[in-house]
């Protein structure tokens, strides 16, 4: 059984709430979820999902414009932004904040799609962590990889994020993920 929630964000509302606005990376191509869709009527943005769905109030034309983008390509939010005015960028951040987890990162080298990071529960916050070039790194032994919609992800029970390989060479290196190895290592220098 599926319970769908609904909740209404006013958009001038979030304007107040600064601090608790998570760090979003400009470069980083972020797209909705394929199960998102949109629906815009005047300055209202109702977004529909298999997560809940959330009535956006007071949106700009271009704010909207913007959110529809995030629906059909992934987009940086430095892309988004490039079109917006000085009061509308912190505005579509914080949206965009509050919908994170109806948001897909996408790993693009050189144009070439490598992987996805999916949200699999409504708290999910994608906070990537440094680690440095000469740590070893292994992959847990609760993570299991698996084909799903044509692609091989990997899983875990521990985290709220699904990892979609869609670059074989993503795939390859997961393999080297078995035995602790470190990032100067799986470069291959």
């Amino acid at each position: 059984m599926t319970t769908t929630s609904s909740t209404s964000v006013e958009s001038a509302g979030l304007l107040a709430h600064d601090s608790q606005v998570a760090d979003l990376d400009d470069h980083l191509p972020i797209m909705f979820r394929a199960d998102v869709r949109l629906q815009t009527s005047g300055d209202t943005v109702r977004l529909f999902s298999l997560l809940g769905s959330f009535a956006l109030g007071k949106v700009s034309a271009d704010i909207s414009s913007s959110l529809r983008q995030l629906a059909t390509k992934p987009t940086t939010l430095a892309e988004l932004s490039s079109s917006l005015t000085d009061r509308e960028v912190p505005q579509l951040r914080r949206i965009l904040d509050r919908l994170s987890h109806l948001l897909i990162n996408h790993v693009i080298v050189d144009g070439h799609e490598l992987a996805r990071f999916e949200p699999l529960a409504r708290d999910a916050r994608y906070q990537p962590v440094s680690v440095s070039i000469e740590a070893a790194v292994k992959l847990s032994k609760f993570a299991f990889f698996r084909s799903r919609n044509d692609v091989f992800v990997l899983e875990s029970p521990l985290t709220k994020y699904r990892v979609a390989l869609i670059d074989p060479l993503a795939c390859g290196l997961l393999t080297k993920l078995a035995k602790p190895s470190t990032a100067r290592a799986l470069a291959g220098e």
